[in-house]
């Protein structure tokens, strides 16, 4: 029995295309994006929270030496 070629169209040898070569970088960085995204919206809110955290941490400290 021989292999049976996918849906995608793909060579029965095995080979790529030069159209399919030319379009993985483009899968590649579109696959780093979206897979990545989660990371950088969390990164990006604990950043945010650390700077509210801060700046409380700023006026509590302000707040406790001016009632002196």
């Amino acid at each position: 029995m021989g292999r049976r070629q996918g849906a995608g169209g793909a060579n029965l040898n095995g080979y790529v295309t030069d159209q399919q070569r030319s379009r993985r970088p483009i899968f590649n960085a579109t696959l780093w994006a979206v897979s990545s995204w989660p990371f950088f919206r969390v990164a990006r809110s604990l950043h945010i929270d650390l700077d509210m955290l801060v700046a409380r941490a700023l006026e509590n400290s302000q707040l406790a030496y001016g009632e002196t």
